[in-house]
C-alpha cells in the first residue's frame, strides 16, 4: 500500500489560540504525581498521554463520538456514493457490482469542516478508473479545539486500519493496489492506520507533530511507500501550519516547502494583504496550505497525457540549500522523480526533492511549468534585490525574483536559482536585469554598481545557454523616480542587432511605468563586462539571445 500526505489546515486563529492555551497549561498538566489518564475503546484499543504522546494534553474521543464514516465511489457510480460498514463488507451486500480489481484510493481530511479538495480529487481519481473511499470524521475534527482534533487522529487511524483490514480480508483486495491519501491532520491519521498497513501522505500537519517521535506522527515506516509533499513548513509563529520535517520515503518540497509563490510570506504579509483587501481571512491564512491537494489533483488530471507537464524534482538537503541555489540538476545526470499520482510506479526514489511551480494566479490554468535554472556571476559580492524580467518570442513576459533585498550574491557565485515558466510559452528571447541595492544605517550596503561577468540559462534536459546572449543596457534619465512605485519597468524592445525599434522622436520622452524620461539611449556592452547599476540610478540592463 502507498500513502500520500498533504499538510494544510483550516482556521489559523483557532489552531493558534488552542495551541497557546495548551502551552500555558503545560506546567499544570505535567505536575509530579498527577494521575495518568487512559481510555480504552472496543475494537480500537487503549490510548494514553504518556511517553511519545505526553504533549497531546487530551485523550482522544470515542469512536462513537467521532463517528467515522466511509463513502465509496466507483467509475460506475461517480456521483452517488455507497456507505460502507464492516457489516456490509462481511456480508458482501451491495458490493457484488463493484470491480474490486481497480486501484483503491482512501481520502482522509484534516481539521475543520468537510474540505473543498475532496470532491475534485475524487472526481479526478474516478476518471482514471479508480475506486475511491472518502473518510468523513468531521464530528471529531471540527473546531475550535485543535488539540482535541489532533488527539482524535489516533482513533481515526485505528478505525481506518480496522476498516481496511476488513476490506482486504472480505474482498481479497491486494494492499499493493491501495493508497491512503491524507491531508493535514488526515496525513497523521493515515500514518496511525499505516503503522498496521501502509500508505501515501500529502503535506502532514505541523502543530503537535513536528519534531515528535515516529510513533506519534507520520513516518516512512508507516507504509511500504510513503510520499509526502510539503507546502507550508515555515515556523508556526510565522503562520506556518505544515511541517518541513521529512516524514516519508520521498519528501517533495514545492517552492522550497515553506511558503508558496503568490501567497503571503508570514503573518506580517498576511495582515498587509488583508489591510489592502487582497483576499479573505480564510484565503490568506490557508493560501500555502491549500496548494498541496491542488498540486496533487493536477498530477492526476494530467496523467493521461504522454507529453503532459510534470513536477520534475531535484535532490536537495534543506530549504536553505534550495534558496541559496545549490541544488539544480538535470536529467542527463540521472533520473529525476516527478511528484504526484504516478510516483508510486517509481518506488526506487528515496530522499528529499524540490521543485518550483508557477505562482498562484487566476490567469494560470495549471501550476506546472517548464523549469529553468539561472546563474548570475558578478565581479563582487552583491547585496540587494535582483529581478529578472523574461521576455518570450510571443511577446509575453514574466518577472522572476532571483534574489531578495536582504540577500547577498557572492563574487563568482555558482548559485543556480530555479524558476518555472508556462509550458506553452515559446523560447526566451531576452532578459532584463533590475537591481536595487540594499541600504541600511547599520549593515553594509550593496554596491551602487557591479559587473555582470556572465549569465547562464539551463533547462531540465541539461541544455545550457551560457554565451548565447548579447548584452545591452539603457541609461534612462528619469524625472522624479520613486522606488516604491517602480514595480516592473517596461524596458522598450531592442532588435537583435542592437538598433532601437522606435524612432528618435518616439524615444525622446519615452514613458516607462508612468514616468516620462527626458532621454533614452542604448549601448552595446562587452559580452563579459556588463555594468549593473542600482535601479535608482536609472540604468537597466537588457540581455538578448543571439
Amino acid at each position: 500500500m502507498a500513502m500520500s500526505a498533504v499538510v494544510s489546515s483550516w482556521l489559523f486563529p483557532v489552531i493558534f489560540t488552542t495551541t497557546l492555551a495548551a502551552l500555558v497549561q503545560n506546567y499544570q498538566t505535567n505536575k509530579p504525581g498527577q494521575e495518568l489518564e487512559r481510555a480504552c475503546y472496543n475494537d480500537v484499543g487503549c490510548f494514553d498521554n504518556v511517553g511519545s504522546f505526553k504533549h497531546m494534553k487530551v485523550l482522544p474521543q470515542s469512536p462513537n463520538e467521532i463517528n467515522t464514516t466511509f463513502l465509496l465511489f466507483t467509475p460506475e457510480s461517480k456521483t452517488n456514493g455507497t456507505i460502507l460498514t464492516k457489516t456490509l463488507l462481511l456480508s458482501n451486500a451491495k458490493t457484488e457490482q463493484v470491480n474490486w480489481k481497480n486501484d483503491m484510493f482512501v481520502l482522509v481530511h484534516g481539521f475543520g469542516q468537510f474540505p473543498f479538495w475532496m470532491a475534485p480529487m475524487k472526481d479526478a481519481l474516478v476518471d482514471q478508473n479508480n475506486n475511491v473511499i472518502i473518510v468523513n470524521w468531521t464530528s471529531g475534527s471540527v473546531g475550535p479545539n485543535y488539540y482535541q482534533a489532533a488527539s482524535n487522529t489516533r482513533v481515526v487511524g485505528a478505525v481506518l486500519a480496522d476498516f481496511v483490514s476488513t476490506l482486504v480480508k472480505s474482498l481479497k483486495i491486494s494492499l499493493n493496489r491501495l493508497t491512503l491519501v491524507g491531508f493535514s491532520l488526515g496525513a497523521h491519521a493515515c500514518g496511525f492506520a499505516g503503522k498496521n498497513l501502509s500508505g501515501l501522505s500529502l503535506d502532514p500537519a505541523g502543530p503537535l507533530f513536528s519534531g515528535k517521535e515516529s510513533e506519534a506522527r507520520l513516518d516512512s515506516s508507516d507504509a511500504e511507500f510513503v510520499q509526502c509533499i510539503h507546502t507550508n513548513g515555515q515556523s508556526f509563529f510565522r503562520g506556518g501550519l505544515g511541517s518541513v520535517q521529512p516524514m516519508g520515503h520521498v519528501d517533495f518540497y514545492a517552492n522550497g516547502g515553506l511558503v508558496q509563490s503568490g501567497c503571503a510570506d508570514g503573518l506580517e504579509e498576511i495582515i498587509l494583504d488583508l489591510f489592502h483587501l487582497n483576499g479573505t481571512i480564510l484565503e490568506e491564512l490557508t493560501c500555502s496550505h491549500s496548494q498541496a491537494p491542488v498540486l496533487y489533483i493536477e498530477t492526476i488530471k494530467s496523467s493521461s497525457f504522454s507529453q503532459a507537464c510534470q513536477f520534475t524534482s531535484v535532490s536537495c538537503d534543506s530549504p536553505n540549500s534550495w534558496f541559496q541555489g545549490k541544488c539544480f540538476n538535470c536529467i542527463a545526470n540521472g533520473d529525476l522523480p516527478a511528484f504526484g499520482y504516478k510516483l508510486t510506479e517509481q518506488k526506487q526514489f528515496k530522499g528529499q526533492y524540490y521543485f518550483t511551480t508557477l505562482p498562484k494566479n487566476k490567469h494560470h490554468e495549471t501550476y506546472c511549468g517548464k523549469q529553468y535554472g539561472f546563474n548570475i556571476i558578478p565581479d563582487q559580492a552583491v547585496k540587494g534585490s535582483i529581478t529578472l524580467t523574461l521576455m518570450f518570442s510571443n511577446l509575453h513576459s514574466m518577472n522572476f525574483t532571483f534574489q531578495h533585498i536582504d540577500e547577498t550574491l557572492e563574487e563568482n557565485s555558482h548559485a543556480i536559482k530555479i524558476s518555472a515558466v508556462p509550458e506553452f510559452y515559446p523560447e526566451i528571447t531576452n532578459i532584463t536585469i533590475i537591481y536595487e541595492k540594499y541600504s541600511s544605517w547599520i549593515w553594509k550596503n550593496g554596491p551602487d554598481e557591479w559587473v555582470l561577468k556572465s549569465l547562464s540559462l539551463l533547462d531540465m534536459e541539461c541544455n545550457i545557454c551560457q554565451h548565447c546572449f548579447r548584452f545591452y543596457y539603457y541609461v534612462v534619465e528619469w524625472y522624479n523616480v520613486q522606488r516604491a512605485n517602480l514595480v516592473s519597468p517596461n524596458v522598450q524592445k531592442l532588435s537583435k542587432r542592437g538598433k532601437n525599434t522606435r524612432s528618435e522622436s518616439e524615444r525622446t520622452g519615452h514613458q516607462q511605468n508612468g514616468y516620462n524620461s527626458g532621454h533614452v539611449r542604448q549601448m552595446l556592452c562587452n559580452n563579459m563586462s556588463v555594468r549593473i547599476s542600482n535601479v535608482q540610478h536609472g540604468k537597466i540592463c537588457t540581455i538578448w539571445a543571439h
